[in-house]
């Protein structure tokens, strides 16, 4: 190849190469990363707004608190007095029965027994919820 035939075709070739369309556009490219800046901008303004409604409902609470704190507390002399209410009477508004520690056992024995029963669970008997109960009775 002579160096003429090789001038002639760098010559070409930059030629083609300079009227090559450019295939980013640098307008394009600055109108984008305007739209991006603008858009986390707005994104912002999200936060604000959540930290402002945080506040008021903070605000709210708070001076809820200071009401109930301001509030004027009952005198325990002005409460009525209560009746004493003896223990048989108690048990028999309630419909409690006294049972002897024995009647209480063999109650005891029998729930473990239903309960494993309805639970299918041969090992209940052996739980630690009922042993502890057995033990500190």
């Amino acid at each position: 190849m002579d160096d003429k035939q090789l001038e002639t075709r760098l010559k070409k070739l930059k030629t083609t190469y300079n009227d090559m369309p450019a295939r980013s556009n640098a307008d394009k490219i600055t109108k984008a990363i305007i739209k991006y800046k603008a858009k986390t901008k707005s994104f912002h303004f999200s936060y604000v707004a959540s930290l402002i409604g945080v506040g008021m409902i903070a605000g709210v609470l708070i001076a809820g608190i200071f009401q109930q704190s301001q509030a004027p507390l009952d005198s325990p002399n002005d409460e009525p007095k209560k009746q004493e209410i003896s223990l048989e009477n108690k048990a028999q508004e309630r419909n409690y029965e006294y049972k002897t520690f024995e009647e209480l056992e063999d109650y005891f024995n029998k729930k473990v027994e239903d309960t494993t029963k309805r639970l299918g669970y041969d090992g209940f008997a052996a739980s630690d919820l009922v042993l502890n109960v057995s033990d500190s009775l």
